[in-house]
């Protein structure tokens, strides 16, 4: 039941291969590698230097709609004009964190941009953005990225413009993929199940067994201002909407997912129907991103991307879309 607590609130408003053995938690070499990928994401407007830095089956959800890109050339399709119509950019990263076992990674960052446009137009825009990252023949690329900006709980309008939070660095404790690992295509069906479970979970105390264990949690929320740290933090912050809630169903319109037995990730287009219990139900359908790892013998997730995308000429969040 998980978007309960975006979706209750805004009704009361209104692959294959092996585990590695002994993986090295953010070696140092492996994030300053990503970091450089990030930062040239960021600020290069020429994307046909950008787009070799995405695998050729990666899938990307852009910031507005519908912003369903699969695959490189879909991704350079999608992007490219974009970028294209940006004159200039000063740019500043208030948070990255990167967290890698050494064949997998994820980057989570809040970004604003302030840009010039090639009409003349001056455009200032915050977005989060989480990359899953997989090495492939030595070099890092992105399999998975979502860009979104948060929503305004009382009006669904799009924050585009709200001023990022700096909560520091996360601080993460212990040894994130001590394992035991389990076979990759394994771990890709048990992500599956997480992903359902978290999106159907009945109570705020269930969910947060979803997440962390503890403080290992970083989550941005589809609303403003959105940053939540620790599983305790996002069970609070959820118990009130959930517990509307009576029951949850949800299926996937995308769903991909990645593992090397000890570190996984999945993005997914989930469409949740949730029946509340005053008898009412609501539909939503939403994008989330998650980066999860192996711990007390289960799946659960340390970085977490939720949010709607944005229709470009309203400035809404789209809660809901047509069937494709």
């Amino acid at each position: 039941m998980k978007l309960a607590r975006f979706g209750i609130c805004a009704a009361v408003f209104a692959a294959g291969g092996t585990a590695q053995a002994a993986p090295v938690q953010n070696a140092p070499a492996d994030v300053k590698a990503i970091t450089a990928i990030e930062l040239d994401i960021d600020q290069n407007l020429d994307f046909k230097e950008v787009i070799h830095h995405y695998a050729d089956n990666a899938v990307a959800f852009d910031l507005v709609t519908p912003g369903i890109y699969k695959g490189r050339q879909a991704i350079y399709n999608g992007f490219a004009p974009l970028t294209d119509a940006i004159k200039s950019l000063k740019f500043v990263v208030p948070e990255l964190n990167i967290v890698s076992d050494g064949s997998m990674a994820c980057a989570a960052s809040d970004l604003h941009l302030d840009m010039a446009m090639k009409n003349g137009a001056k455009l200032p825009v915050s977005f989060r953005q989480p990359d899953v990252y997989r090495k492939n023949a030595g070099q890092w690329q992105i399999i998975q990225q979502q860009v979104s900006v948060p929503a305004d709980p009382k009006t669904g309008m799009a924050v585009m413009d709200e001023t990022p939070e700096n909560l520091g660095p996360m601080q993460w404790s212990g040894d994130l993929f001590a394992g035991p690992a389990v076979p990759p295509v394994a771990a890709r069906g048990q992500i599956r199940r997480w992903t359902v479970g978290a999106a159907t979970a009945a109570t705020a105390a269930s969910l947060a067994t979803y997440a962390g264990p503890g403080a290992n949690f970083l989550s941005y929320d589809e609303v403003a201002p959105g940053e939540l740290r620790g599983a305790e933090e996002m069970a609070e912050h959820y118990a009130a909407g959930m517990s509307q809630a009576q029951s949850a169903s949800v299926t996937f319109r995308l769903f991909t997912d990645d593992s090397d037995g000890l570190f996984g990730a999945q993005s997914s287009v989930q469409h949740l129907v949730l029946t509340l219990k005053n008898g009412s139900t609501q539909v939503y359908d939403f994008r989330q991103t998650d980066c999860l790892h192996r711990a007390g013998g289960k799946w659960v997730s340390f970085m977490e991307m939720l949010s709607y995308p944005m229709d470009m000429k309203t400035g809404e969040s789209v809660m809901t879309t047509p069937a494709s």
